[in-house]
């Protein structure tokens, strides 16, 4: 399990392995942007990535449709929020 704080993609993240569940931020400019997220989630390689902070609807839409469109088969979970 792997759980970023208030980070970009940083080179130490990206060289993680063996992660099965990552908890990202998606909220930027004080945490990951959309294309940050998509490039740690495509280095990481996690079975579930949980997105646990984001700044908007449209932010957690973009991600996913951004990811939709990787290689990447990592199950996202990103709750709804209340605007």
């Amino acid at each position: 399990m792997y759980i970023a704080g208030s980070t970009d993609a940083t080179p130490e993240m990206l060289q993680l392995q063996h992660i099965n569940i990552a908890f990202l931020p998606l909220y930027p400019p004080y945490a990951m942007g959309v294309d940050d997220a998509i490039q740690a989630v495509s280095a990481i390689k996690p079975q579930f990535t949980y997105i646990y902070q984001y700044n908007s609807i449209h932010t957690r839409e973009a991600f996913v449709r951004k990811l939709n469109n990787t290689a990447t088969t990592t199950k996202v979970i990103a709750r709804d929020i209340k605007q």
